[in-house]
């Protein structure tokens, strides 16, 4: 899946009401801008998902991105080595949550290397 595509709004039906065209535990995904409004005023009955949550681990990136934001000095881009199914990834022989990181792609990796490589002590 490319970068764009996780991180499009997915909704999780998590009650059932009258006439309900969905069935609870359905994951709406590819939603519309105003599919996705309509499903977000009604947070009794769907449930925003985060990128990562529920999804195969086929389908997860093979890169990530720290949210720089709230682990600055971190480094930025990585290459997950594996996904695990309890929401954490390996890298370098360490287990990472994935709270925090967003996906990212194999071109902002590779740039990255090379800015860190280029950079003067």
């Amino acid at each position: 899946m490319t970068v764009e595509e996780l991180l499009m709004p997915r909704y999780k039906v998590i009650a059932d009401y009258p006439s309900s065209p969905y069935y609870v535990g359905e994951i709406k995904d590819r939603l519309g801008d105003n599919v996705a409004a309509h499903f977000a005023k009604y947070p009794h009955l769907f449930r925003k998902l985060n990128w990562w949550e529920e999804r195969k681990v086929e389908d997860m990136p093979d890169y990530v991105k720290w949210d720089v934001d709230i682990y600055p000095t971190w480094e930025k881009i990585m290459k997950v080595d594996k996904w695990n199914s309890n929401g954490s990834f390996d890298h370098e022989n360490v287990t990472i949550s994935i709270i925090n990181c967003f996906p990212s792609t194999e071109q902002e990796y590779n740039n990255y290397i090379n800015s860190k490589s280029n950079a003067k002590p």
